[in-house]
């Protein structure tokens, strides 16, 4: 799986909405459905920080099946592994 991020950055509330929002209505929908991991948020003088770690569905359910093929592989020659 592999984790992507964006980073966005404003001086006020509006353009961090504005931002946001462009985000998740124009560049995400190519991409295919999303995995939010974790969103976070931090203030300074300078202005508002969010970031969003996100990866994509398919790439989550790819390392799905592979857990699951992996679980499969706990019997040697028909006899279960402890």
């Amino acid at each position: 799986m592999e984790l992507r991020c964006k980073v966005f950055r404003a001086d006020d509330a509006g353009e961090l909405e504005e931002a946001i929002n462009r985000f998740l209505a124009e560049e995400l929908p190519p991409l295919g459905p999303v995995q939010f991991e974790e969103i976070t948020q931090s203030e300074s003088p300078n202005g508002v920080t969010v970031v969003v770690w996100y990866s994509l569905a398919s790439e989550v359910a790819d390392s799905l099946e592979e857990a699951q093929d992996y679980e499969g592989s706990d019997e040697l020659d028909g006899k279960e592994l402890a």
